[in-house]
């Protein structure tokens, strides 16, 4: 397909999914009441000094946006399949990793937006100052989490307990993600220099989401017949 077409067509099928997901909402309040109330939990369960926070801080927050993004994932496929629509879109002359980008590509932006909501909502609970240099980590954090889980959520669409494996197989796969993640958002708190300090935490998420989005590109044809 030429590269120009091939855009359009992604651009399309992302603009379908952000408008279906903003007519219902669903998701999103599902995952910004989800991220809310388990920061609000945290808190008091803990009820930590500002130093004691900047230590656990890191744990908190990644816990909080893979469960909240699990909230998300677990419907990215599931309209399409109320509707029937999800052969449609098979039978649609278009390259099925367009469906796939697309598809994460949402994910991505859902969970960028409930990040958005929650880093100030964690700051003030923790008394935290979370410097500009943290965008980056939660860039390639959330494309990862994004990336695994959309496939991941293909795999499980036509399985009775879908809610319960989407869980079991990410999980454990997004281990090496979040360990250079949590490092990475320590140092940022730390205040320390981020290249220096988490340089191979964050070549490490960069090597992940290089492996993830092209594994699943080259994949999810077949992973969307069976």
């Amino acid at each position: 397909m030429h590269l120009g077409l091939y855009l359009h067509t992604l651009q399309t099928l992302l603009w379908k999914e952000l408008l279906a997901e903003w007519r219902s909402r669903d998701a999103l309040y599902a995952m910004f009441f989800f991220a809310v109330t388990s920061l609000l939990i945290f808190n008091f369960a803990l009820d930590l000094s500002p130093v004691a926070a900047r230590d656990v801080a890191p744990g908190i927050l990644w816990v909080t946006f893979v469960f909240a993004a699990l909230l998300g994932l677990n419907r990215s496929f599931q309209r399409e399949k109320e509707q029937s629509s999800i052969e449609g879109l098979m039978m649609a002359p278009v390259e099925r990793s367009t469906i796939y980008l697309a598809k994460m590509l949402g994910n991505l932006l859902f969970l960028l937006a409930i990040e958005i909501v929650a880093l100030p909502v964690m700051s003030a609970l923790f008394t935290l100052t979370l410097p500009l240099t943290i965008i980056p980590i939660l860039l390639l954090g959330s494309l990862g989490i994004s990336a695994v889980g959309t496939i991941f959520a293909a795999m499980a669409l036509n399985t009775r307990l879908r809610d319960v494996l989407l869980p079991l197989m990410l999980l454990p796969m997004l281990i090496p993600l979040l360990v250079g993640a949590v490092q990475a958002t320590g140092a940022v708190l730390r205040e320390a220099p981020l290249w220096e300090e988490a340089g191979s935490s964050l070549a490490l998420m960069a090597s992940f989401d290089v492996i993830f989005v092209t594994l699943s590109v080259l994949l999810f044809e077949y992973v969307l017949e069976q």
